[in-house]
């Protein structure tokens, strides 16, 4: 069994499609289509695959990290040793010469190493998916709503995205004051990419 056969999609139970349903019929008057739940269980899937490979990424540029770090203390043990043998012998003085150079540029060029990796974080890309389905298919719009006396975060927006993410993150599921924060991110991308 290979890779993509092992792999099992993400899929929503009855009872936690019924609560998507229920905030969704606060917007617009008809129930999800196909195609809408196939989006909602791809970008559940695509998140935890991307968790995952995210997990198996980082493990080996740890790996290569630790490699290139034991090579610049070898380079700079081999200078050390060099300049050490130039003392007692003028004939090694030509090999360090045209050594010294490279040994330097091993220990201390941290472009031989590689650029950092700055991944995008899969929960990031989850969240636009979600908002993007909520704004572009469902009819939702990205307003935030508070309780008058006690401040704190209500609405269908908030309950729909609990509703979507919490099956997929589980205790990860980001809380209702930083859910308003995503929607406030989601707003900012949204007209950042209008004025292009």
């Amino acid at each position: 069994m290979n890779a993509l056969e092992a792999h099992q999609e993400f899929d929503y139970s009855d009872e936690q499609w019924l609560a998507i349903e229920r905030e969704v019929a606060l917007v617009r008057s008809r129930l999800l289509t196909h195609f809408e739940r196939r989006l909602f269980i791809g970008a559940g899937d695509l998140y935890l695959s991307s968790v995952r490979i995210r997990q198996r990424f980082e493990a080996r540029l740890q790996e290569k990290t630790e490699s290139w770090t034991a090579v610049r203390m070898l380079a700079e043990e081999l200078l050390t040793a060099l300049n050490r043998a130039t003392a007692t012998s003028a004939y090694i003085e030509k090999y360090i010469v045209r050594m010294t150079p490279l040994l330097g540029k091993l220990r201390d060029d941290a472009k031989l190493f590689g650029e950092p990796w700055i991944l995008r974080s899969p929960k990031d890309e989850y969240y636009e998916r979600v908002l993007s389905i909520w704004v572009d298919h469902c009819g939702g719009q990205l307003k935030k709503s508070r309780d008058k006396t006690t401040q704190k975060p209500k609405g269908p927006l908030l309950r729909f995205f609990v509703a979507v993410t919490y099956p997929v993150m589980g205790i990860d599921a980001p809380k209702p004051e930083t859910i308003f924060d995503i929607v406030d991110r989601e707003k900012l991308r949204r007209t950042a990419a209008g004025s292009r």
